[in-house]
């Protein structure tokens, strides 16, 4: 049957551990782009791939994570590009 995760007040009810969305966005001066895969597992495990300027988030990523998601893995890859020319 369906398992039941966390509910989400933004995302609603989720009821698969099968899953992938992206989102991108601006911030500061650079562009944004996110990707989240997941994909059913006994236990809960995250894996993220971001550049070195962003590995300030990563900690703060993980416990949103753990926050609406019991088991499954879960793989997040996020960039990140200067808005100024030739610059990243």
């Amino acid at each position: 049957g369906r398992e039941r995760m966390k509910k989400s007040p933004k995302i609603g009810s989720i009821y698969s551990m099968t899953g992938f969305g992206n989102a991108s966005g601006k911030a500061d001066k650079f562009d944004v782009r996110t990707e989240i895969r997941s994909v059913n597992q006994r236990f809960l495990k995250i894996t993220l791939r971001m550049p070195d300027q962003l590995r300030r988030f990563e900690e703060k990523i993980h416990t949103l994570i753990k926050k609406y998601a019991t088991r499954g893995a879960v793989s997040v890859h996020l960039s990140s590009q200067s808005l100024e020319k030739g610059r990243y």
